[in-house]
């Protein structure tokens, strides 16, 4: 019955990293967004929508990309967005599709990073359901992890474990 101790704590210490993780993958996705809110708000136009070929682990998928023109402080700025609504896509087809959302010319509220203009955020970005799946889980984890802490072993692990 010592194994089943060990794989007992075995499946504590797994449960705290991935708490761990996936509360820190939070915090980062929940600071950058909250940065990208202090960014100033600019209209920028469309310049050019294009879908880019790359070469992946898994195979070629096709990715679409738009290149905004905008003025920031007075100054023309050029940037390339990938509008979180754009997915890379197994096919071209259905990623040319996408991009027809994004004509030339059309205009778009983006965020703007002061010290870094070539970085754009969409005015809508914003935590995504999957973010906050992931904090659940982390949560979750996190409770497990301190309800195993502090309960105490049945009769049968006690005298397995010789106390």
């Amino acid at each position: 019955m010592k194994a089943f101790i060990i794989i007992k704590w075995t499946l504590g210490v797994f449960s705290l990293l991935a708490g761990v993780l996936c509360l820190l993958y939070f915090y980062v996705v929940y600071w950058n967004v909250s940065e990208t809110q202090k960014w100033p708000t600019v209209s920028a136009v469309v310049d050019e929508t294009t879908v880019a070929r790359e070469e992946r682990s898994k195979g070629v998928t096709y990715c679409p990309t738009s290149t905004l023109n905008f003025q920031l402080n007075g100054t023309s700025q050029s940037a390339e967005l990938k509008p979180s609504g754009f997915v890379c896509s197994r096919s071209e087809d259905s990623a040319r599709q996408a991009t027809s959302a994004w004509p030339k010319g059309k205009e778009v509220q983006i965020h703007v990073n002061p010290v870094k203009p070539s970085q754009v955020r969409l005015l809508g970005f914003s935590l995504s359901f999957v973010d906050y799946l992931v904090l659940l889980v982390g949560v979750c984890v996190f409770c497990y992890c301190f309800h195993f802490a502090i309960s105490k072993p049945n009769t049968q692990e006690r005298n397995d474990a010789g106390v």
